[in-house]
């Protein structure tokens, strides 16, 4: 900006000085909101905010979740599901239209939910016949591996890997049968 300052005196005198105001952006400040701790699967919901002295400035957000999503941009509140636990740095970047950035972290601690079990059906079978078992399970971890092992109840020892498996009692009785997945 250009400033200039013109004096006249009662006698009809003009002095007159030129000065030069640069005027400086600043960048944004930033604040993501406060850490938070969810279960893997549930949904996270952000709250950021700025403040800016250039009062009209433009600007552009940007959140990085930290989990190699893809960032989302364009509001202040989003919202973000972990499929897997972890700890995690939230990241909101504010940019003014002339190019000005601030941001600011949070942490997001996920914590890891067990996976849930259905055995599947109760069964009647004939001593010496082959019970068909099926079983299935959730888990809100998606990204999460799991091993399945199964305990027949007739000390026959256990087999992993299936939800489906089969197995042939030697006796009569009433055992309880027992499939655990751990993730």
């Amino acid at each position: 900006y250009t400033v200039t300052l013109t004096v006249t005196d009662n006698d009809g005198g003009v002095g007159s000085d030129t000065l030069t105001v640069t005027v400086r952006n600043v960048a944004p400040v930033v604040d993501a909101g406060s850490d938070q701790t969810v279960n893997e699967g549930q949904t996270v919901s952000c709250s950021g905010s700025f403040s800016d002295a250039g009062t009209k400035d433009t600007h552009a957000f940007a959140w990085d979740f930290g989990d190699g999503s893809t960032p989302v941009g364009g509001r202040l509140t989003p919202t973000h599901t972990y499929a897997e636990n972890g700890t995690y740095l939230v990241t909101l970047t504010v940019t003014d239209d002339d190019g000005s950035v601030g941001s600011d972290t949070r942490t997001v601690t996920v914590v890891n939910v067990a996976p849930v079990v259905d055995a599947g059906r109760n069964l009647t079978v004939n001593e010496g016949q082959m019970a068909n078992f099926s079983s299935s399970f959730s888990d809100a971890g998606s990204a999460d591996t799991h091993t399945i092992a199964w305990d027949f109840g007739d000390g026959s020892g256990s087999i992993s890997g299936t939800l489906t498996p089969m197995h042939v009692y030697a006796d009569n009785g009433i055992y309880t049968v027992t499939v655990t997945v751990t993730d």
